[in-house]
């Protein structure tokens, strides 16, 4: 049996007539089936692909992998210092992979392997903006800034794996490049590892491990992954039932404007003790979101003639 899939008299612990354990997870896996959410996480302005489901939100995938307009971030963070220094990443091994002839000046450094000027180039090729489309190249040259370290590179080589754009599509080698890229700090990542591991990827879902990566972005601030955390907790799918985070969990994606979270806050705070929901709220009017790691999230935008590296960029 799945871990924390509950039982079905615990699936009926709520007054509702009882709900067999393949109808919950069909239910559950369909609410995260529909739920997708591209986001805008880096300062170089590059439109980042989630890639991976989330909750109630159908038919938002975008008709190119590599490309998706922007929904607002996450909640705003407070800035603060990683907890430890980014390791130095190094230059890119090309390993004899044929750039384009002619670079415009501003990506003429990846041609010695400097990650910002790659990532930017293989961005521009998976959107063919300024350049000719070419997925295979771009997915190349994403895996040689994923092998160097470079964490935005792991997670969109994660969603070319998942969605099989540029490479064939392997869901195994997904759920690597995320799990590399979460363990980074890359929150966005966290949240796609997240999805993947509830979906089952490998055949049987985890949603113990699941929720401790929607945990992890959901304190960083990303909305999906708070609803997503709190319909776990709600069902008690791979956590312990707990009602009051999960109102909690709500409340803070509704906080952000998603109005399906205020209607499952609602639902979840009527079932609350009046303790309960006041204790809630107070913990909800002082929270603040963590702040992500810039250099695990942030890829600065290559300058022309200078490698972003040898100017002291360790991130």
């Amino acid at each position: 049996e799945a871990a924390g899939r509950p039982k079905p008299e615990e699936a009926a612990a709520d007054g509702k007539p009882p709900i067999s354990n393949q109808t919950l997870i069909e239910r559950i896996r369909q609410t995260f089936d529909s739920h997708r959410r591209p986001l805008l996480l880096s300062t170089a302005a590059l439109m980042l692909a989630a890639g991976a489901a989330q909750i109630t939100r159908a038919g938002r995938e975008p008709a190119t992998p590599a490309i998706a307009a922007a929904e607002p971030a996450a909640e705003a963070m407070p800035a603060e210092a990683p907890a430890a220094p980014a390791p130095a990443l190094q230059h890119a091994s090309l390993d004899g992979i044929a750039l384009p002839a002619a670079l415009p000046p501003s990506l003429r450094a990846a041609e010695a392997g400097d990650l910002p000027a790659l990532h930017e180039l293989a961005t521009r090729l998976a959107e063919g903006r300024g350049l000719p489309r070419d997925a295979a190249l771009a997915a190349k040259l994403f895996a040689q800034a994923a092998e160097a370290g470079l964490a935005p590179a792991q997670f969109r080589l994660g969603h070319l794996n998942e969605k099989g754009f540029g490479v064939p599509k392997n869901p195994a080698e997904a759920r690597a490049w995320y799990a590399r890229a979460a363990e980074a700090g890359h929150v966005q990542a966290m949240h796609n590892l997240a999805v993947l591991l509830a979906e089952g990827v490998e055949g049987r879902a985890d949603y113990a491990a699941a929720s401790r990566w929607f945990t992890a972005a959901a304190e960083h601030g990303l909305k999906d992954s708070q609803f997503n955390l709190a319909v776990l907790l709600a069902r008690g799918l791979g956590v312990k039932q707990d009602l009051k985070r999960s109102y909690l969990w709500f409340a803070l994606a509704a906080r952000q404007g998603d109005a399906d979270a205020a209607a499952k806050r609602d639902e979840v705070g009527a079932r609350l003790g009046e303790a309960d929901r006041a204790a809630a709220q107070a913990e909800l009017a002082g929270w603040q979101a963590r702040a992500a790691d810039p250099s695990a999230n942030e890829v600065p935008a290559p300058v022309e003639g200078v490698s972003a590296l040898a100017a002291g960029w360790a991130g």
